[in-house]
């Protein structure tokens, strides 16, 4: 069962770091939001301003995005340890309880 466990664990961690490199690929240019766009005014006045701040945000929330993904995959990878650990322990006590029915106590 704790294997099952580990096996999604392991997987989810392989997503999310796989979310973690691929997010700064979706940063946009300026011009994707028209900032330095001769239609705008080559990102002069309020159109400008708008597109600067708009990708901006954009480039934050994708940086947001990416640390969240590698924070939530080292919490589980830290749980995926401790599942590990705790597996291996659980087979100890097991090994040490036959041990101790196979001597009679």
């Amino acid at each position: 069962m704790l294997e099952s466990i580990l096996d999604k664990l392991e997987h989810v961690v392989g997503e999310l770091a796989a979310v973690e490199r691929e997010l700064p690929a979706y940063e946009m240019t300026r011009a994707s939001f028209g900032a330095g766009d001769s239609r705008f005014g080559a990102g002069e006045g309020l159109p400008g301003r708008v597109a600067r701040e708009m990708r901006e945000h954009f480039a934050a929330v994708l940086a947001a995005r990416s640390f969240e993904a590698a924070d939530a995959a080292t919490r589980l990878r830290n749980l995926a340890t401790d599942v590990r650990v705790t597996d291996e322990e659980y087979a100890a006590t097991d090994e040490a309880v036959a041990h101790r029915f196979r001597r009679g106590f």
